[in-house]
């Protein structure tokens, strides 16, 4: 059979009702049922959505006791504000809570505890995997304190409708091609019981996700949603799998040398500041071995290719009494995902933390216990996830032993703005020209703005084997076929140096910041 796929067309403005951002700051000592004057909101254009920020004041003072007042007390705040919301008395019924997110709790280095409560808006049934309509309470012995709410509610009537429940089973015949095609495990392929919808891809249908964790700890992410009426589908989310430095055991992994760089000129640059958040386990264990002279050196080696050729400068503040490193107790975000279930609820918790408290910076969370690091472009993710600077499991071979990866951080800030990777999935005895040019279909197969043709195929270095110290120069011979593979580009694995964009993937960037969150990074 052959699939169809949906052209994604981007979100049609007459679809979205409003983009709401609410910084509730409440005053100390109000009743549970004081009101407060509103502050006036200030709307900001912002990539053809309008962004509505409220600075301070409140609505209504609410302290509820248990998860599920905390719940009720979000879905009353919408349907109290919907007119602030222009939204129609059905975008707030059918309002529905996130599943596998329950009242979340973080708390930050002054022993502030929040907690996070996530809702999709639905119709018949069926919710919106696109947005999350979010908002934290402030713990206080009173109970809650509302403290931010932020959503976007559609016009329930010019959403997509769901096919019935009992359609499901016409779907695998999809899945099944989607299975061969994206070269998932078909035991760790899943369809979800109920129908979803995504506004941004205008489809309805059943959500296809996949997760695999390989034997090197590398991981493959994919989700579709696949429509059985008429055997479409759009792929939502496709991260490819990511394979770990294989360190001899006698190996000693030392910091060795920081990438240098005479710092360019900044006029006609943008400036993006960073905010990274060093996290442990709720109990204060299992702190990620992280500090902000590390988080400096990884950017610098960022800003050595993203500022004189993106055009794009990452500030970060690396003094003692920074404003841009915090720390937060979070459990979650600071355990590696294992499995399908773990990186979807870890994705969403960790994109109602970032948007929530630091919409406007680039937030990336540093876990303890090594692994990889992660992240794609909106409206996947708004943040990035990393291992700390010594303990990670990304490494490359140098001068008398093994180093930690110092463009790593470099080329998942290359994913959260659009980019895949230049090679393409499938084993190395199969790599062919045409099968290995993973970014020539961009993050999104269904999307052609986000697709890179200016990059060879690339074998990768798991097929030929390169680092920084045996780098290969113009072509070589893989599988009977001759390649020239961008060796040195951002988003390959072959660590050659000095890093290099191409023209198109500069392209990807910009179109990025052009997201009505993303353009908020741009100081």
């Amino acid at each position: 059979m052959k699939l169809k796929s949906r052209i994604r067309r981007g979100l049609n403005a007459a679809r979205v009702i409003a983009l709401v951002l609410v910084a509730l700051v409440l005053v100390a000592g109000c009743g549970a049922d004081e009101e407060l004057e509103p502050a006036v909101p200030a709307e900001i254009d912002s990539g053809g959505a309008t962004l509505v920020t409220i600075e301070e004041g409140s609505l209504t003072a609410l302290r509820p006791q248990s998860a599920s007042e905390r719940r009720a007390a979000v879905g009353a705040y919408l349907a109290a504000n919907a007119e602030r919301f222009s939204a129609s008395p059905d975008a707030i019924s059918g309002l529905e809570f996130a599943a596998g997110f329950e009242d979340e709790l973080v708390e930050n280095e002054d022993g502030r505890s929040y907690h996070l409560v996530a809702l999709h808006q639905s119709h018949v049934g069926a919710p919106i995997i696109d947005e999350l309509q979010m908002a934290a309470f402030l713990d206080d012995p009173d109970g809650g304190l509302l403290r931010r709410v932020r959503g976007r509610l559609y016009d329930v009537s010019q959403l997509p409708t769901p096919p019935e429940v009992g359609e499901r089973d016409d779907v695998y015949d999809v899945v099944g091609d989607l299975i061969e095609s994206y070269g998932l495990s078909a035991d760790l392929t899943r369809v979800s019981p109920t129908p979803v919808i995504s506004v941004a891809h205008d489809i309805s249908g059943f959500l296809v996700s996949h997760f695999e964790v390989s034997e090197d700890g590398g991981h493959h992410d994919f989700q579709a949603v696949v429509d059985p009426r008429d055997e479409t589908y759009a792929i939502i989310h496709n991260s490819p799998p990511c394979r770990l430095a294989a360190i001899p055991e006698d190996v000693t992994v030392t910091p060795g040398e920081p990438i240098t760089s005479d710092p360019p000129g900044l006029e006609g640059v943008r400036s993006i500041r960073v905010h990274a958040v060093q996290l442990s386990d709720a109990d204060d264990n299992n702190v990620a071995p992280i500090t902000p002279a590390q988080v400096s050196r990884w950017l610098r080696a960022a800003n050595s290719v993203w500022t004189p050729q993106a055009g794009i400068h990452f500030e970060f503040d690396d003094s003692a009494t920074s404003p841009d490193f915090e720390r937060w107790r979070a459990t979650r975000l600071n355990t590696l995902p294992a499995n399908d279930d773990e990186h979807a609820t870890y994705r969403s918790v960790a994109n109602v933390w970032a948007l929530l408290f630091h919409h406007d910076k680039l937030v990336v969370f540093f876990r303890a216990n090594g692994g990889y690091g992660f992240s794609w472009g909106a409206p996947s993710n708004y943040f990035v996830s990393m291992p700390s600077f010594t303990d990670t499991a990304i490494y490359k071979p140098a001068d008398g032993g093994w180093v930690p990866n110092e463009t790593l951080l470099s080329h998942e800030l290359g994913h959260y703005f659009g980019l895949a990777h230049t090679f393409g999935g499938g084993n190395c005895s199969a790599a062919r020209p045409d099968t290995h040019d993973g970014d020539r279909d961009g993050q999104d197969p269904e999307e052609t703005a986000d697709d890179v043709g200016d990059t060879n195929a690339d074998m990768t270095d798991t097929c030929y084997p390169t680092d920084s110290l045996t780098c290969a120069a113009g072509s070589v011979t893989w599988n009977d076929f001759v390649w020239t593979p961008p060796w040195t580009n951002v988003m390959s694995y072959h660590d050659c140096l000095p890093e290099t964009f191409s023209d198109d993937q500069v392209d990807v960037i910009n179109r990025t910041l052009q997201h009505p969150v993303r353009a908020l990074l741009v100081h």
